[in-house]
């Protein structure tokens, strides 16, 4: 029996030992890469510095050992399969760009025939690559100061080179110094960290490939060089090892922040020690040198620190910092592909590392924004940054309703669809129509109608949100500014008499605040306003107005008296009625009636006096017809008098502009948005 128990003791006691020894390991083993996962080693020999992938997760290199070119990284799907215990041999590249002489010539042909002069003699510095999803790369031609583009398959120039910004490019209001980060979001615009200027610029996608896009700044950061960017453009991630910081940048506001966890350190020069030692690995401590950034398809932001031979991660809801993997030497640049796999340019080993699953994926819904908006005629701003930006407009109006397109990309149809505005100002976005439903199939696409209508001036900043019942989102940034303008009245009261038959004009301003700019069209009072007889004639039907400059137009009123419209040589009102005669027709019965029958009673004693001197025999009785008739005459030459002198006293109230006051709105029309001022007529008899 005590033997039984002893034997049982030692197998237990060597089980203990045995389990520890295995806990041990998987620590140790975790530790080394972050979590359980070891990674695939997909290239060796290769003294890599840039690394990006397309949509087809190609892989697009460069290569410190054969400078100025850009390589291919062929049967990635083969390599991508061994394990860092299990390393494959030198990688297979395929020239994509470059003939390896430092310089600027090529635009214009192909690719492998340019020159370029890329830097790749740092590990913390280096001239980066973005591939668009149709296959277009950009490229950092860091010592020519310039961006170059080599078209992609389904481009209109495929394999073609092209220097879009930058000293060799069309000419920009941004001149660019020491270009090296670039990143693409998913509407194609592209961001580019300017090291040696200390800024982040913006390249805005251009659908019209004749249209040469502006570069713009959306931030100054200290010595910026990696570049990470959300897929909806939403927010810019920019490391500078300088200063072992990293900022986010949001791209609506274009404000910076500094990550947590990643402070500009204030010895500068231990710093530069810091990444001065990662040539060989480092032990972990404080203080990083952020030599790669990525963003997945969740937000998440990764970072390569080039000092403790580390991948970090950033959660994009909480901000806390995780270790994802380490025992890496001297990583430098980093890359997501759609599915959610890290490629790792590990330039200590001269190796590039697949860490599987290791980030979301990107989801397989697609939001795009429409094309960037043409610049409007002069004076108005429709500014395009990363966010899609609607033109200025006014508050109180809408802007016209711009399509957004989405598309399941996935393999799956998608259901439960629910379509959302939130963020700073939802208000001030309105998506009043859509074809989308509840569900998509594969490869289908649907639209949502958008429009800005601002409730206050100044910057206005929301979400358009589109998520389906697996999870799957998809998010397109919305800007736009609203601005302001008021018709004022400029050294004119606002009531002012008239007599009928007069004139009175009424001096207006257009008074913009310093954003609003473009054409009002004038509008006068409604005719429901105005009284009868009365017309209105603006000085100009429209009016450009500059931002911030006041701007003059003038209304003037005009009634009418006599039948007659102010300023007029002729009757406006009764045609048939002569000039300086605008009582009724003779014959008809009103004002003149009396007048009428006393004519009437002269005719006819004169037609009585003259029968009696045309029948009668009798002197006396011949010369009484005299009589008769010479009164009859006398009374035709009195009423025709009368009727002369009395004529205006008889003049209908229909012929003229009704006395009194009449309040009127005079109103301009811009951009959808109406603004108006009430003035007071008062007309008063003549």
């Amino acid at each position: 029996m005590r033997r039984l128990l002893i034997v049982c003791a030692v197998a237990v006691f060597s089980i203990s030992i045995f389990s520890a020894l295995g806990i041990a390991q998987r620590q140790a083993s975790a530790q080394s890469s972050g979590d359980d996962r070891a990674p695939a080693v997909i290239a060796t020999g290769v003294s890599v510095r840039a690394v990006a992938l397309d949509s087809h997760a190609i892989l697009y290199l460069t290569d410190a050992a054969a400078p100025n070119r850009i390589f291919e990284l062929t049967d990635v799907a083969n390599l991508g399969g061994a394990s860092a215990s299990n390393a494959p041999q030198s990688a297979h590249l395929a020239l994509v760009a470059g003939n390896g002489v430092a310089g600027s010539l090529g635009d214009g042909g192909s690719a492998p025939a340019s020159e370029f002069d890329l830097k790749l003699d740092s590990l913390l510095l280096r001239s980066g690559i973005a591939v668009a999803p149709d296959g277009t790369m950009l490229i950092a031609d860091t010592l020519n100061s310039t961006i170059r583009r080599i078209g992609g398959s389904d481009s209109s120039e495929p394999g073609v080179v092209r220097s879009i910004a930058g000293k060799w490019g069309p000419r920009q209001e941004v001149t660019l110094s020491e270009p090296l980060g670039l990143a693409l979001d998913r509407v194609g615009n592209l961001f580019v960290s300017d090291h040696a200027a200390g800024a982040i610029d913006v390249l805005p996608f251009a659908a019209d490939s004749s249209v040469a896009p502006q570069l713009a700044i959306l931030a100054h950061v200290p010595s910026p060089a990696s570049v990470g960017i959300s897929i909806d453009g939403a927010k810019a991630f920019v490391a500078s090892p300088d200063t072992g910081s990293i900022f986010e940048i949001d791209t609506q506001t274009r404000a910076p922040r500094v990550v947590p966890g990643f402070q500009p350190q204030s010895n500068l020069a231990q710093q530069s020690a810091r990444c001065a030692q990662s040539t060989q690995e480092a032990s972990e401590g404080s203080g990083v040198c952020p030599s790669g950034l990525a963003v997945d398809g969740g937000g998440n932001l990764f970072v390569a620190d080039a000092a403790s031979g580390r991948i970090l991660r950033v959660d994009a809801k909480s901000q806390q910092v995780t270790t994802a993997a380490s025992g890496l030497k001297s990583p430098g640049d980093i890359s997501f592909d759609n599915g959610g796999d890290l490629y790792v340019a590990e330039q200590g080993a001269s190796r590039i590392l697949k860490y599987a699953d290791m980030g979301d994926p990107t989801s397989n819904l697609i939001l795009t924004p429409p094309a960037p908006l043409p610049p409007p005629p002069a004076p108005r701003s429709c500014p395009q940054t990363a966010p899609f930006n609607f033109c200025d407009e006014p508050t109180g109006g809408a802007t016209p309703t711009q399509v957004f397109t989405l598309t399941n990309t996935g393999t799956a149809a998608v259901t439960s669809l629910s379509i959302s505005i939130s963020g700073t100002d939802p208000g001030d976005f309105q998506a009043p129509s859509n074809n989308c439903g509840t569900s998509l199939g594969v490869g289908d696409s649907c639209s949502i109608n958008l429009d800005f209508a601002p409730t206050l001036a100044g910057g206005r900043f929301a979400t358009l949100s589109v998520t389906d019942a697996a999870g799957d989102s998809a998010v397109a940034n919305l800007s736009g500014t609203g601005d302001d303008y008021q018709l004022m009245l400029n050294g004119t009261n606002q009531e002012q008499s008239v007599f009928q038959g007069g004139m009175v004009t009424f001096n207006f301003n257009i008074v913009p605040d310093t954003v609003f700019g473009g054409v009002v069209s004038i509008v006068c009072p409604a005719s429901s306003q105005m009284p009868s007889l009365t017309t209105c004639t603006p000085s100009a039907t429209t009016v450009t107005v500059t931002p911030g400059a006041p701007a003059p137009f003038s209304i003037t009123f005009a009634t009418t008296y006599d039948g007659i419209l102010a300023g007029s040589t002729t009757s406006s009102t009764l045609p048939w009625i002569p000039l300086h005669q605008s009582g009724p027709p003779r014959g008809s019965l009103g004002h003149g009636t009396p007048s009428f029958i006393s004519v009437f009673g002269g005719i006819l004693l004169l037609v009585v006096g003259l029968s009696t001197l045309v029948l009668t025999r009798s002197p006396w009785h011949k010369l009484k017809a005299l009589a008769l008739g010479f009164a009859s005459v006398l009374v035709l030459i009195g009423c025709t008098a009368i009727l002369s002198s009395c004529h205006h006293s008889a003049i209908p109230r229909s012929l003229n502009t009704p006395t009194g006051v009449t309040n009127l709105t005079v109103q301009g029309e811009a951009q959808n948005a109406a603004r108006g001022n009430t003035i007071i007529l008062d007309v008063v008899p003549h």
